[in-house]
């Protein structure tokens, strides 16, 4: 019947949209907050010679840039 194929066909959209959002957010968020994350972990064990660059300039892009400036404190 022509709604259950439409349904499906939604349904087909809807997730492979949701799976787009994903991967965005994992590329643009999840990923560089790892390695602030991961940079973070290696000055707590004291090693201050890490460096991070960043070309954000967004919220994220401070962070890290906040982190690296701490290394050459």
């Amino acid at each position: 019947d022509a709604r259950a194929a439409s349904l499906w066909v939604a349904m087909s959209i809807f997730a492979a949209a949701t799976s787009a959002l994903g991967w965005y957010l994992s590329a643009t968020i999840v990923t560089p907050l790892r390695n602030a994350v991961r940079f973070a972990n290696h000055m707590a064990a004291g090693d201050l010679s890490a460096n991070m660059d960043s070309s954000r300039s967004d919220e994220i892009g401070a962070v890290l840039r906040a982190l690296s400036q701490m290394g050459v404190n």
